[in-house]
């Protein structure tokens, strides 16, 4: 009787091991297609990065234009 108790105990191990390795697969396939998606995330941001530098950079230009001229024109208009 003491080693059908050992062998169901190891069978139910047995069982509880391929449970838990089926439940830790599954998740390590669902941690690597979130990396996936996150490292395309990450280039999507990069190319944004750049372009926000650069969107930044017209702004600021515009800026200084838009100073330069008003302060051309106010002492004309108070003249």
């Amino acid at each position: 009787m003491a080693t059908q108790q050992k062998e169901f105990i190891i069978f139910n191990n047995s069982t509880a091991k391929r449970k838990l390795y089926t439940s830790l697969n599954n998740e390590l396939a669902r941690l690597q297609q979130n990396i996936m998606i996150m490292e395309q995330t990450l280039e999507v941001t990069v190319d944004q990065l750049e372009n926000i530098g650069n969107f930044g950079m017209s702004h600021g230009a515009l800026f200084m234009a838009a100073n330069r001229v008003l302060r051309n024109k106010i002492p004309e208009n108070r003249s």
